[in-house]
């Protein structure tokens, strides 16, 4: 993800431009240059050119100094009835007119159903002037976070080595301004803002103001947090850090531990005396949806519904793409079908030949076992008429017609007719075939002995 941060001074325009992944950062460029009569959309303008920032996301500092805060405990711990009851307080809680402020808000506690918040508020037009330097130059921000916030990321990234108990009071000197937030849990539960710089605090006063500062701070949150005891101090910045050092720990007797500036890892450019970057690389590394964040309400909301626009744009293409996706595969699926169909078709007409000349043995051998059936059939009728003949019957002649292989003819001879009937009604018996005829049958006179000669017609079942 690329961020462009961009703070104003009351005495100069810095911007960072960096790459954040989750192997660390890479810096595009870090540019710092005085306020000296050019006016800060114009400098802001010659800082950007030739930078393509329309893939960036934009972030802008709003000085601490610049902001009201107060903290306040509601009945309540249901986020919703919270937002409803801060909108409530606000009008009681600032100076001016709410239609001429920007607020938003933090939870910072919650307990037996109360929570404590911390209410920022800021004057309409400053937030307004802060907007249109940003616009003036193509840019849109997507927060705008005071430095004390600003500062708090920026602790919960390098504070993490340093295991400390918290409250902690992380103290910024910077060129023109000294920055204090005091930090709980993650939270700023209190900060202020001086105006103090680096050369003020060298004068040697820095113990006796920045403990009125932080009575000042803990007093005021000792109505709404209770026992809100500071544990330790974080120093950063510019300047002599283990001079001031020395005194903070003597005066307050607590641990003051040096962070410095070069721990943010970002070279400052030449030629230019050094500033604390402590808050732009709170800003660079933090999560902007941690801190309060004074855009107006109508601005976020129009973000909001460009952030669902592109939500559904990508929600589309994604949609889009994975039906070309379910194309492309059901087109390569019915290629690959028709593929398997032409060669399924091509090696049929291939096998033609051979599945006819198969198909033509087939009837072949359906018509022997036919043929070879009938022969059966007949062989076993004529063998059931030569074993149903009676003793002394003698067949002179046997024939099957071939055209006609269910009628068979007999002439023979038997010695006398009772015989002939007796056989007749056997063959009937035999169930082998359908009818049984006496053609003729003509008695006979032989030297030896009587017998009667005579035709049978037999047709098959």
């Amino acid at each position: 993800m690329r961020r462009i941060v961009v703070e104003l001074t009351r005495t100069s325009l810095r911007l960072l431009d960096a790459e954040v992944t989750a192997r660390g950062l890479r810096v595009r460029q870090l540019k710092i240059e005085p306020l000296q009569g050019e006016a800060a959309p114009e400098l802001l303008q010659r800082l950007l050119q030739g930078t393509r920032t329309s893939h960036a996301q934009a972030l802008l500092v709003l000085p601490r100094e610049q902001t009201f805060t107060r903290t306040v405990t509601l009945p309540s711990d249901d986020p919703d009835e919270l937002t409803e009851m801060v909108r409530l307080s606000e009008k009681t809680q600032f100076p001016s007119p709410t239609d001429r402020l920007v607020m938003d808000f933090q939870v910072i506690r919650k307990a037996e159903g109360r929570s404590a918040v911390q209410m920022v508020a800021c004057q309409r037009d400053l937030v307004e002037r802060q907007l249109t330097l940003m616009r003036r130059t193509g840019l849109e921000p997507q927060a705008l976070i005071p430095s004390a916030w600003a500062l708090a990321a920026w602790y919960r990234w390098v504070g993490r080595s340093l295991r400390l108990s918290e409250p902690v009071m992380v103290m910024n000197v910077d060129r023109d301004r000294t920055d204090l937030a005091l930090i709980l849990d993650g939270h700023v539960v209190g900060s202020r803002s001086l105006g103090h710089g680096e050369a003020e605090w060298a004068s040697g006063q820095v113990t006796d103001r920045l403990g009125q500062e932080l009575d000042q701070t803990l007093a005021g949150l000792g109505r709404e947090l209770p026992g809100m005891d500071l544990r330790a101090i974080v120093l950063t910045g510019v300047g002599p850090l283990e001079t001031w050092r020395e005194s903070l720990t003597k005066r307050f007797a607590l641990p003051v531990v040096i962070r410095r500036q070069d721990g943010c890892g970002v070279p400052q450019p030449d030629g230019m005396p050094p500033v604390s970057l402590a808050v732009l690389f709170g800003l660079l590394v933090g999560d902007p949806g941690r801190a309060v964040n004074l855009l107006p309400p109508e601005v976020r909301q129009a973000q909001r519904a460009q952030r669902r626009l592109r939500d559904l744009a990508v929600t589309g293409s994604l949609a889009i793409a994975g039906l070309s996706l379910c194309l492309g595969a059901l087109s390569a699926a019915i290629s690959r079908q028709q593929r398997i169909q032409a060669v399924v078709a091509q090696r049929l007409q291939e096998q033609q030949p051979r599945a006819t000349w198969v198909a033509h043995r087939q009837g072949d051998l359906r018509a022997l076992e036919e043929l070879w059936a009938a022969r059966r059939r007949t062989a076993a009728a004529l063998a059931g008429l030569l074993g149903a003949a009676p003793e002394g019957m003698r067949f002179q002649h046997v024939s099957v017609d071939r055209a006609r292989r269910d009628e068979a003819m007999i002439r023979g001879h038997t010695a006398t007719l009772a015989d002939l009937f007796g056989y007749m009604r056997q063959v009937e018996r035999l169930g082998l075939w359908r009818s049984v005829t006496l053609r003729s049958a003509t008695p006979r006179q032989t030297p030896a002995h009587a017998l009667v000669e005579f035709e049978l017609m037999l047709q098959g079942n």
